[in-house]
């Protein structure tokens, strides 16, 4: 044990943080180690401390699974199943109008105010349509727009 300590203690002199620490405040690079040591163990302990003391503990927990009893049996014809009564939900209202603003590669860029529930593609095309230039390739044509969004528009990239 004083082989393996004495080992440790040599070991951790010859780098190059200990050294720094040891010329800097003009004591011995084993005073160093000995004292990074021991906050490393103050350190430790507290962790350990706090730990115990919150309730936890460093012994493995095992975790049960669990299982669903309605999975591990298959439905006959014979079982009961109660349901609740369907109940017709109202969708949430879409907003009556957005505002949106086209801009890029299109005929007529600007602010276009649409119905709620319209797409991409119906600002696009209350925008003019497509510029000759425009990559439609990446417009998803099929977005639901939102108030205040900004599509745009790209123009191709001519190699």
């Amino acid at each position: 044990m004083v082989e393996f300590r004495n080992g440790l203690v040599a070991g951790l002199e010859g780098i190059s943080f200990v050294e720094q620490l040891s010329s800097r405040f003009e004591i011995s690079t084993r005073t160093v180690v000995y004292g990074v040591l021991g906050v490393l163990a103050v350190i430790l302990i507290a962790v350990c401390w706090v730990g115990i003391g919150q309730g936890g503990s460093f012994a493995a927990e095992t975790i049960e699974p669990q299982v669903n009893s309605q999975l591990e049996q298959s439905p006959t014809e014979f079982d009961v199943v109660a349901t609740a009564p369907a109940v017709d939900v109202p969708a949430p209202a879409a907003t009556q109008t957005a505002v949106v603003y086209v801009t890029g590669a299109v005929v007529t860029p600007g602010l276009y105010t649409l119905a709620g529930d319209c797409r991409v593609g119906d600002a696009v095309e209350a925008a003019g349509g497509l510029a000759p230039e425009a990559a439609s390739a990446v417009v998803n044509f099929a977005q639901q727009l939102q108030d205040g969004m900004q599509i745009e528009v790209f123009q191709q990239i001519e190699s």
